[in-house]
């Protein structure tokens, strides 16, 4: 069974792939392209994945000092001022 999409001027159905509305002649857009579920979980899986990794094996050094890359202190530990 073909898709049926509406004509925005006169409210009639017409298949989706006619550019005119078949009652009143009307020009219709294209149809706008929905975006597959499976493309979600795949982006979801692929996030839950990264999430995984780094909570096994942390994040990446930080070598370009833009965040606060100080070693854990034994003494108090392993608490420094940023981990209370």
């Amino acid at each position: 069974m073909p898709e049926l999409s509406g004509c925005p001027a006169c409210q009639g159905f017409n298949p989706s792939a006619t550019r005119a509305c078949l009652h009143c002649g009307n020009t219709l857009e294209a149809p706008t392209r929905r975006r597959s579920p499976r493309s979600f979980w795949a982006l979801a899986g692929a996030g839950l994945a990264a999430l995984t990794l780094m909570a096994c094996y942390g994040v990446p050094p930080c070598d370009d000092g833009t965040r606060d890359c100080q070693e854990p202190d034994p003494a108090d530990g392993g608490l420094n001022d940023a981990g209370r």
